[in-house]
């Protein structure tokens, strides 16, 4: 019989210590939004930003060393076996097109060359090749995330901080009479469109907890996160997120209705309930006098003027929608000028200055992004990736747990709303830890103790 000091040795623990650092560093994630708002409200501005890109680094930084001396303990207990190791590895598409991305970027920025903005990113996203690889090292520490305690935990917290940010929204909406404006201020986050990305997701996620929640105190707070989240997305009045929200609606019942788990009582009611939401805000006054129509029109009729902005094609294209075919024109065109490593970040801000006459220097659309910023490989590369983690849910739909249909709706809605949008540091890492609790691991993994969804 082991004694107790051999029984609690450190190398047998760091397993199980590599799981927790993970998951305690990815719940930090979502300290941001709250204490932006506050310091915003106090009167500083942009440090945050910056803080922020800074902690994804020290996340970053953090999870390898604690990696490698989890690596070197079971290497020196014979816990690893390399071969069978990279066997799995190689033997796994999301992996592979993961890696594949990871070196391209690297590659497309050594030849396009290390400049500031390719390297760290412009002063808004920072999104240049440090964040870019920071992604891909997101998805892996979530993966890392096994228990289904800690996932569980996780997805309460998400919930529970988009429950405040949107309560803090409909509260000045319809009591304060927008007297703070917390969408338009941009105190969350950089500006309203982020803030839309962020809520899209919540609300998401917490429709799909309720659908196919199995207990009555799961669904409760889920369905009231979900109703101040679909107000507050339509508060921020963003068209992209809103149409990924219709979509995402219809991919849930898809998905439910194949799986035989589909609810039309809870499906009716969501859908009932959005439309419930929407008429209020439509018709009934807030404390100034104003509804969301009227919020519409005092915005020149967002809805309207936001799509033709969006499929306007001339060379001085208004602020209001940022004339998006003009960028996506300069981005397609940028890619088959240069497809094998792109422009750079660096030359293409310059290009899309260019075509915008100084109104925007992004491609608003994260997959022209890939392709214009690093070239078409990556692009090819990125899609696979994500493709790869949808395909392998479907090909093991059966084994699915109600974590992995939820975490692969909200991804899915992610996905939709970036075709319109911009990948920013305090908003993308939520697809890649998403996409991580919905990647289907076998039943032997501790993630798959979770009730299974498909039959």
């Amino acid at each position: 019989m082991k004694d107790k000091a051999e029984s609690f040795c450190l190398p047998d623990k760091m397993p199980q210590l590599t799981q927790y650092y993970c998951g305690i560093m990815l719940c930090l994630f979502l300290i941001f939004p709250i204490v932006n708002t506050v310091r915003r409200l106090c009167g500083d501005s942009n440090i945050l930003f910056d803080l922020w890109r800074d902690y994804i680094y020290y996340l970053v930084g953090g999870f390898f060393v604690i990696l490698l001396l989890a690596f070197w303990f079971m290497r020196t207990n014979n816990e690893i076996q390399y071969s069978d190791l990279k066997k799995k590895l190689l033997g796994n598409p999301a992996w592979i097109f993961l890696g594949l991305l990871a070196v391209w970027m690297i590659l497309s920025v050594s030849v396009t060359g290390f400049v500031y903005d390719s390297v760290i990113g412009t002063e808004k996203s920072h999104t240049g090749l440090l964040c870019s690889l920071e992604y891909c090292t997101v998805f892996v520490i979530a993966l890392f995330v096994k228990k289904k305690k800690l996932i569980r935990l996780w997805t309460s917290l998400f919930l529970s901080v988009g429950f405040i940010v949107s309560f803090l929204i409909v509260f000045d909406y319809y009591v304060l009479g927008f007297k703070i404006n917390f969408v338009d201020s941009s105190i969350i986050f950089y500006n309203s469109n982020h803030l839309s990305y962020f809520l899209l997701m919540v609300t998401v996620c917490a429709y799909m907890v309720y659908l196919v929640g199995s207990e009555m105190k799961i669904r409760i707070p889920a369905f009231i996160v979900y109703v101040f989240g679909a107000a507050a997305l339509m508060i921020a009045n963003t068209v992209g997120c809103l149409i990924a929200l219709i979509l995402s609606y219809l991919l849930g019942a898809i998905v439910l209705l194949l799986s035989g788990k589909f609810k039309w009582i809870r499906f009716l009611t969501v859908i009932l309930t959005v439309c419930l939401i929407y008429l209020i805000l439509v018709f009934v006054p807030n404390p100034a006098d104003m509804t969301l129509k009227s919020w519409m029109n005092a915005n020149k009729d967002f809805v309207v003027s936001g799509i033709k902005t969006l499929i306007k094609d001339e060379e001085k294209p208004d602020d209001l929608g940022n004339g998006r075919l003009v960028l996506w024109k300069c981005a397609f065109q940028s890619s088959l000028e240069k497809p094998l490593f792109g422009c750079g970040l660096a030359e293409m801000r310059f290009r899309l200055m260019v075509a915008t006459n100084g109104v925007n220097n992004t491609v608003h659309n994260e997959f022209l992004e890939f392709s214009s910023n690093h070239g078409i490989p990556a692009l090819i590369f990125y899609l696979g990736f994500v493709m790869s983690v949808f395909i392998r849910g479907a090909k093991h739909r059966k084994e699915l747990t109600e974590m992995n249909v939820i975490s692969l709706c909200v991804a899915f809605a992610y996905l939709a709303s970036s075709f319109v949008g911009v990948s920013m540091f305090y908003t993308a890492p939520y697809l890649y830890i998403f996409l991580a609790f919905g990647y289907f691991r076998r039943e032997s993994d501790p993630l798959q103790e979770d009730k299974k969804l498909m039959k």
